[in-house]
């Protein structure tokens, strides 16, 4: 006599769909990384939101530009590259996401080590100085840290790179300037989009 058990099984989508203002022109290095991780992505239109199925995903990621209709997203494992909507996606409790210039080439510290973030200080010569942003602690909710910033006072400190373990899992990623990256900084990167799309 044999017994025959149901089994379930879980088939997680494989695709990241990328929200973009105009997807025909979306951030190169963050796409590259993407491509190189092997991880399929669609570029959806902001506009397109609404009458997007994202069941169909197994995460979303926010890039550094203005939405207009981020409020449509459900609740889903997200990857957030952007100051605008750390409230949005449960973040920050108040306030807003910080931003950090420095004339020298900036730096974040992982458990006590200071790491640079970007090969140079500046867009150009003698240009803007480059940033990245950061989630002040004073309004963060509870995640885990993995990057904090390492110039200013004690009131401009926060965490870079944070991740929360919440049933959907969430990554904040503030190094925007891709073009820029160290290898360190796109390290970061893949590890924030493995922690968030792992099962």
């Amino acid at each position: 006599l044999t017994q025959t058990q149901n089994v379930t099984v879980t088939v997680l989508p494989d695709k990241i769909a990328y929200i973009l203002k105009n997807p025909e022109k979306p951030d190169k290095g963050f796409l590259q990384t993407f491509n190189e991780m092997n991880l399929r992505i669609d570029l959806i239109d902001d506009n397109n939101i609404k009458s997007t199925n994202f069941s169909n995903y197994r995460a979303v990621f926010i890039g550094d530009q203005s939405l207009k209709n981020i409020k449509y997203i459900p609740e889903m494992p997200v990857i957030l590259a952007n100051k605008f909507y750390g409230k949005d996606f449960g973040f920050i409790i108040k306030g807003t996401i910080v931003q950090l210039a420095s004339n020298s080439i900036l730096k974040i510290s992982e458990d006590s080590i200071k790491t640079r973030v970007y090969q140079m200080p500046s867009f150009w010569l003698g240009g803007p100085n480059l940033f990245y942003y950061y989630l002040p602690y004073k309004n963060r909710v509870n995640l885990t840290t993995i990057a904090t910033t390492t110039n200013g006072q004690p009131n401009q400190r926060g965490s870079v790179v944070a991740y929360s373990s919440e049933e959907n899992k969430k990554c904040f990623f503030g190094i925007v300037k891709t073009q820029f990256w160290t290898n360190d900084s796109k390290e970061l990167f893949r590890d924030c989009v493995q922690f968030v799309i792992a099962p």
